[in-house]
């Protein structure tokens, strides 16, 4: 735009104005897809000139990482490339994030270890340190999707270190402790509980979980 001090001038103005020579790009998906018809797998851009953004396509449970100039290796896209002739570009995915929560579910905790953002799949190591004079107990999950995304739960719930393999889905577990004391039973923190101590010298007690039947 011609004029002096652009922002207060008035009149007339020059505007030049250049298209430049368009070419094509072929947009392949590579497993993905595009939200409806109105989104274009070819689109037209001047040659040799920066190409801005193009459009993004979708694939369930991953996200478009850019664009290629080949299915495997080639040079990646950025709005800012150039083409000087046709090109055909393909989408490069990554396995979308999702996040693991830790928390303590009572008193006892000293360090927990795990939490984070990871891609589906991923094998995380959970671990649960006590505080002195505590014990781990156990791993509880907060709602089901966690407890089905916890490897063998009923088996490895009272287990630290355990790892866990990233679902498709945010998940949340919560570790419990114990308090240690002379008797080695904190009745204060297992709860609810029915003790049947056996005749005889030497015999144990054995303390059951009434709620899900646990010794």
């Amino acid at each position: 735009v011609g004029g002096y001090l652009y922002s207060r001038s008035r009149g007339e103005f020059t505007l030049a104005w250049r298209m430049g020579t368009p070419i094509t790009l072929t947009l392949d998906p590579n497993g993905g897809s595009f939200y409806g018809s109105d989104v274009p797998s070819v689109v037209a851009v001047p040659k040799n000139a920066a190409v801005g953004g193009l459009p993004t396509p979708f694939k369930a449970d991953y996200t478009l990482s850019a664009w290629y100039t080949k299915k495997t290796g080639g040079t990646k896209v950025t709005a800012k490339t150039k083409f000087a002739k046709n090109a055909k570009l393909f989408a490069r995915w990554a396995k979308s994030k999702f996040k693991v929560t830790l928390a303590a579910g009572n008193a006892g905790s000293k360090k927990l270890t795990g939490s984070g953002t990871y891609a589906w799949g991923s094998k995380v190591k959970l671990t649960a340190t006590p505080k002195s004079g505590y014990s781990f107990w156990y791993w509880a999950p907060d709602d089901t999707d966690s407890e089905n995304a916890f490897p063998s739960y009923l088996k490895n719930m009272r287990k630290t270190p355990v790892t866990l393999t990233v679902p498709k889905h945010a998940v949340r577990y919560r570790a419990f402790f114990v308090k240690k004391s002379a008797d080695a039973i904190s009745m204060s923190v297992i709860g609810p509980t029915e003790i049947f101590a056996e005749d005889g010298v030497g015999e144990k007690a054995t303390v059951q979980d009434v709620v899900d039947g646990r010794e």
